[in-house]
């Protein structure tokens, strides 16, 4: 059928949230049979191996549809020095903020544990006496899902956006790359996502959590802070046409 048919470079622009996404049928990298993560598992280690074979095989892909000879690729990148990627002091600084975002929010979910329970059993005497607050519940945990799905993930891709954004990368030196469709801003633009979704979700909390605002809001303002300079770095970010998603 031809809406089960794979969409290219799919997986490169999403936020791995595979039991959230309607578009798994269609993604190559996708496999609905759960990966072990016990090493002494056999299987681990297959399908490990099949990962990579996998992942090398659409590297390959890429490089040849770009009409560039793997072989010499291949040379090539065997002879390049890799160099850690420089950053300007404002790229550094955003960088910053978001390592400070999700330290300070696992900071936070630690110290607030007692407070957290609390307010569970608070809802839990709800229930028994017969008020119906499961939408509440149902908001908060959905937001806390949001908030510890992408704490690390908007640290990881606004690196890997300002990475080569000034021609420091030069394992890909020679690639043209297109102004809007290029890997800087496909990565800027799921950051920017799972930014928008953070906030969102800590919004949620704000509203609920009325003893913790203050502490609510001093977040929002670094997730405020930290989407501010990726757009500065990457304006042209939502231009970018992630595949399938938006298309």
């Amino acid at each position: 059928m031809k809406n089960q048919e794979k969409i290219s470079g799919i997986h490169n622009y999403c936020d791995r949230w595979c039991e959230k996404c309607k578009f798994t049928a269609q993604c190559a990298i996708f496999d609905k049979n759960e990966v072990p993560t016990d090493i002494s598992d056999e299987k681990f280690f297959e399908d490990l191996h099949q990962i990579f074979s996998d992942t090398l095989k659409m590297i390959k892909e890429t490089i040849e549809e770009a009409g560039e000879d793997w072989d010499i690729f291949v040379e090539e990148a065997k002879e390049t020095e890799i160099k850690e990627p420089e950053f300007t002091d404002h790229q550094k600084s955003v960088i910053d903020l978001s390592e400070s975002y999700h330290k300070t929010v696992h900071d936070w979910f630690t110290l607030n544990k007692d407070y957290l329970k609390s307010k569970e059993s608070e809802y839990n005497n709800s229930l028994e006496m017969g008020v119906d607050i499961m939408k509440k519940a149902n908001e908060i945990l959905n937001a806390i899902d949001v908030i510890q799905w992408y704490l690390y993930f908007i640290n990881v891709k606004i690196v890997r956006a300002f990475t080569g954004l000034d021609g420091n990368d030069e394992l890909f030196d020679g690639f043209e790359e297109d102004l809007i469709q290029n890997d800087n801003n496909g990565s800027a633009k799921i950051a920017k996502i799972a930014i928008d979704k953070s906030i969102a979700a800590w919004e949620v909390l704000y509203r609920y959590f009325s003893e913790k605002a203050d502490e609510i809001l001093d977040i929002l303002v670094v997730l405020s802070k930290i989407k501010k300079g990726l757009m500065k770095e990457l304006p042209d970010l939502d231009k970018f046409i992630r595949p399938g998603f938006d298309e």
